[in-house]
Parts: structure tokens; sequence; C-alpha cells
């Protein structure tokens, strides 16, 4: 992942895009540009733009971390600079697949002819299961998401 172009530009730009971006929410009220239920997203990339930016959602998330660094201070020179990190993010996604899962089982025999049969008569019997088989294939016919579970990220390390 590229740095944002954001870091290249000098204290008083930044402080002019901040105020410009700040002027637009109630108050001192600001919130994270990628939250679903706001706007703010198209507030921040047309501020950025004018800097004559092609603005990438790093540039947006710098100028975020940028305001959340510095409000405290109302934004004094030198302003206090993020950096860049990799985090990992884990997805649980709840689905009903319909598949096919191959196993591949080890059976003993005498006769190729009877190990089918010998394998369903020791599986029935419960001497065996097609689940102690290593798993070789994996065949999705159908899936159906539901539900997805953001799990917290995880900081692997700084950039």
């Amino acid at each position: 992942m590229e740095k944002s172009k954001l870091e290249r530009f000098n204290d008083k730009i930044l402080i002019k895009i901040i105020d410009n971006i700040l002027k637009d929410f109630d108050g001192d009220e600001w919130e994270n540009p990628f939250d679903e239920s706001s706007e703010y997203y198209e507030n921040y990339v047309s501020n950025i733009s004018a800097l004559g930016i092609n603005v990438e959602t790093i540039d947006v998330d710098y100028m975020y971390s940028l305001i959340k660094l510095n409000i405290r201070d109302d934004f004094k020179t030198p302003l206090n600079r993020p950096t860049l990190a990799k985090y990992s993010q884990n997805v649980g996604i709840e689905m009903r697949v319909i598949q096919t899962e191959v196993y591949k089982n080890i059976v003993y025999s005498y006769d190729m002819s009877i190990v089918t049969e010998k394998f369903r008569f020791e599986e029935n019997e419960g001497f065996t299961s097609v689940y102690d088989g290593e798993v070789i294939d994996t065949i999705n016919h159908d899936s159906e998401s539901y539900d997805w579970n953001y799990y917290s990220p995880k900081k692997i390390k700084d950039v």
C-alpha cells in the first residue's frame, strides 16, 4: 500500500483543508468518513481534491487521522502526524452452502471389487467414518451469505 499523498504537504496547507472539512460539520462534531450511515466521505474527497490530487481512500484515512490527532490542540503547528501501519482484519461470514466435499479414505482390502461395499459396511457399523478421511476437494453448488461479523483488527507492523 502506498502512503497518502497528503504526507508531503506542509502544515499550513493541511490546516486549510481541515478548516474546510470541519466547517461543514455541526460545531465541533465530526465523524469517521467511512461510516456507511454518514455522507462525510464526499466532504473529505471534495476538499482534498481541491489540491489537484486524485483522491484515494488512504488519503481520506490520513486526513481523518490527522484531524483526530490534532483536534484537542486546536491544530497548532507543528501538527502531530499519523503513521501508516499494516493491520489484519478478520471477517466471519455466516452462510448457507450447498456443496460437495470429497474425502479420501484409506481402506485395506484383498479385492478392489469389494472396497466400496466394505467401506460402507465399516461405516454403518461404526468402525470408521467418511469424516476420518482427508478432504481433497470442495465443490460449491450454491451459497447465500446473510451476515458478516467484523472482528477487531490487529496491528501487524508500522510501515
